[in-house]
């Protein structure tokens, strides 16, 4: 393989790595957030769906919205959890919901998160991440060793 096709090849692999580490270590960044910062009120629960992705294998996903007040105001979302903390709500019922005092728009519900996502993006993420700096290095090297060789 030629020293370019193979830095192409290096490089590709860790920026797809990027792709998926990226939006992952966002997601790590906001439970790190949460942990240190968040305040708990209760809330209600609107509504409990699940909806499956696409694709050949459909991965369920447990799904609620929700509504609380802070000093009046009224907020709302809509979060993600694990199969263990949704069948735990009722719809109708109350929750414990997660806000950040600073910034009540950025609330969750309390309780077991779904991981598979971020935990899968990091297990592809950081062994490509790796072979794709260790391909595009080796390239660099094999070009530098060409151009004196000359």
């Amino acid at each position: 393989m030629s020293p370019g096709m193979q830095t192409f090849m290096g490089v590709s692999m860790a920026l797809l790595a990027a792709l998926l580490l990226i939006p992952a270590g966002s997601e790590f960044y906001q439970d790190w957030r949460f942990a240190l910062h968040a305040h708990s009120t209760q809330g209600a629960i609107l509504s409990k769906q699940i909806t499956k992705s696409s694709g050949r294998r459909s991965v369920p996903h447990y799904q609620a919205r929700y509504r609380f007040a802070i000093d009046g105001s009224q907020w709302g979302g809509e979060d993600e959890l694990a199969q263990s903390a949704w069948d735990q709500l009722t719809q109708g019922g109350s929750a414990e919901i997660l806000y950040l005092p600073d910034d009540p728009a950025s609330n969750r519900l309390a309780g077991s998160r779904a991981w598979y996502g971020k935990g899968l993006a990091v297990l592809l993420g950081v062994p490509l991440l790796i072979l794709g700096v260790a391909v595009a290095r080796q390239s660099r090297r094999r070009t530098a060793a060409e151009g004196r060789a000359v």
